[in-house]
């Protein structure tokens, strides 16, 4: 019997190296030698990525740079006193990526998920060498937020660093938000970032100020909206192309060959629900699983809308934590894993 272990992290508690580790654990205790398992941790382009892709990679010759927004600029980095995204700056993103451009890097895959910032990209922008001009034609010197936006007139890109002119940028997300507006990356992601009503509606007006400067308004390319409008930064300025994280990282394995022949496909990640339909790393496993005729099951540390996951196309659909259980309890590594391996005994696997 053959197992792939396809998980996403269970964010703040177990990375998706560690999910696939447990798991594999567990289905040894349970079949012994008679399974064989491939485990690929997975990630939409948020926290983890770097650290997947750079595994995927570590054997092959010419591997792009990966570079991690959470890694530079995220909130998970943040104590909640100090998340606010109105404050919060792409600029370290932009420091990260000039220091690769320097050292010869010139294919890139950038991880946009997992941001604490709400500022276009324009932070990041500075650190590579773009000018930003206020209303009176002064030089804005300071690190640009989401709180200036308003306050750009124009940008020069004269003094860019040189490196860009042969860079090649890919943006790896899990949304497909516009820049602005009800659906775009104020209104969408900045209250899960700190911001208060008032705030949004400040971010959104900047973010449609700065578009209006930066592309005569033209912002709802899908993906615009991504960690802040970090994902319209890069696509005007960087002229970066925008790929769904799981897909990349799916392709990058070569998931469909090994999965071709499998019995099963395990998947999960912290919380499902309707959301994860779309294009969460489990949705993106189920379409590769139900094109291969393999059933995947969902395995997640909590599940809500279970009837929308089912309809979906899941083989199965375990919550790890069991009901009533106290956040901070069912987030504690040791507990979640301890409920992983039991969620996989009891998973009906036939062989």
């Amino acid at each position: 019997m053959k197992i792939i272990l396809a998980f996403d992290k269970y964010k703040g508690c177990l990375t998706a190296d560690r999910l696939c580790e447990v798991a594999a654990e567990a289905l040894h205790s349970r079949f012994g030698d008679a399974v064989v398992i491939i485990s690929m941790p997975m990630s939409d382009g948020g926290e983890g990525m770097r650290t997947v892709l750079d595994r995927i990679y570590a054997s092959r010759t010419n591997a792009p740079c990966f570079v991690e927004a959470a890694e530079w600029c995220g909130l998970a980095k943040l104590p909640p006193d100090r998340r606010n995204p109105a404050l919060q700056s792409t600029y370290p993103l932009g420091q990260a990526i000039a220091r690769h451009l320097k050292s010869g890097a010139r294919d890139f895959v950038v991880g946009l998920g997992g941001s604490a910032t709400n500022d276009a990209g324009t932070g990041m922008l500075q650190a590579l060498g773009y000018r930003f001009f206020d209303h009176d034609g002064v030089l804005i010197e300071h690190r640009l937020c989401g709180r200036l936006l308003s306050s750009i007139a124009s940008i020069d890109g004269s003094e860019a660093l040189p490196e860009l002119k042969d860079a090649v940028f890919t943006s790896i997300c899990d949304v497909d938000a516009p820049l602005y507006g009800p659906e775009g990356a104020a209104f969408t992601f900045a209250p899960q970032k700190g911001a208060s009503p008032d705030m949004v509606e400040m971010l959104d007006a900047g973010l449609r100020s700065f578009a209006q400067v930066a592309a005569d308004g033209a912002a709802d390319s899908p993906g615009d909206g991504a960690a802040g409008g970090l994902g319209f930064g890069m696509r005007i300025f960087l002229n970066s192309r925008m790929m769904p994280g799981a897909e990349y990282i799916l392709k990058a394995y070569g998931f469909d060959l090994d999965a071709a022949d499998a019995d099963i496909i395990i998947t999960g990640e912290g919380r499902s629900d309707q959301q994860t339909l779309m294009g969460k790393v489990p949705a993106a496993v189920l379409a590769h699983g139900r094109r291969l005729g393999t059933p995947v099951c969902l395995v997640s540390g909590a599940v809500a809308d279970s009837d929308s996951l089912r309809k979906a196309g899941f083989a199965q659909i375990v919550p790890v934590t069991p009901p009533g259980m106290p956040l901070d309890t069912a987030m504690r590594p040791d507990i979640a894993a301890g409920y992983l391996r039991d969620a996989l005994l009891r998973l009906n696997i036939t062989h």
